[in-house]
């Protein structure tokens, strides 16, 4: 203050600043190419924190769009753990965050990564109503079975490039099913007639 320094100051404190985010931006960079997009996300967020206080034009949404991408492969990443694990809830949850990542921001991601994310959501999704259906099944609830084996092939009539490869022998299966279940359903409405007589 007594040299009247303070200029000085303000330009020392921005470099520091400046070069504080050229550090955090080059860990994120790393984690990148490590594929670990949490932390890469995490790095993206403090570099979008520290870029609020430079007046460096496009900083931040460079910032911004980077972040939505290490969030998006993260949310991606976790849903095909998920999914592997036949977790068809958690996979449903990862793809959807996904989903709105690339509903924000479209240019994002290619077309071919949004044909994916689709495909493995609608996959989950009837993994998901078959398991239920399945349940259902086992427990001789024959409407919550006959509704969800419905679901299910409602689902694969409404989604045919996403599930080509089940379509076939699966749409069959399921059919069939449906179709015991019914008979199902129908016999123990006949046993319970005969029972009152």
């Amino acid at each position: 203050t007594e040299h009247d320094l303070v200029k000085q100051q303000t330009a020392v404190k921005e470099v520091i600043q400046s070069l504080e985010l050229q550090q955090t931006l080059a860990q994120a960079e790393r984690a990148e190419q490590g594929k670990n997009w949490n932390e890469a996300a995490a790095a993206y967020r403090k570099a979008l924190a520290l870029s609020s206080n430079i007046q460096t034009l496009g900083t931040a949404s460079d910032i911004t769009h980077r972040l939505t991408v290490a969030t998006f492969r993260h949310e991606l990443d976790q849903s095909k753990k998920a999914f592997t694990q036949s977790q068809w809830q958690e996979t449903i949850k990862y793809l959807e965050q996904a989903q709105q990542a690339i509903n924000a921001n479209p240019s994002l991601v290619t077309d071919k990564e949004r044909q994916d994310l689709h495909k493995l959501l609608v996959n989950a999704r009837l993994y998901l109503t078959l398991s239920t259906a399945r349940e259902a099944y086992q427990q001789k609830n024959w409407e919550q079975a006959g509704v969800e084996y419905q679901n299910a092939l409602n689902l694969l009539a409404s989604e045919p490039e996403s599930t080509e490869n089940m379509l076939g022998e699966s749409l069959s299966k399921i059919e069939k099913t449906l179709l015991m279940v019914k008979i199902a359903q129908i016999q123990d409405m006949v046993m319970v007639a005969e029972g009152k007589g």
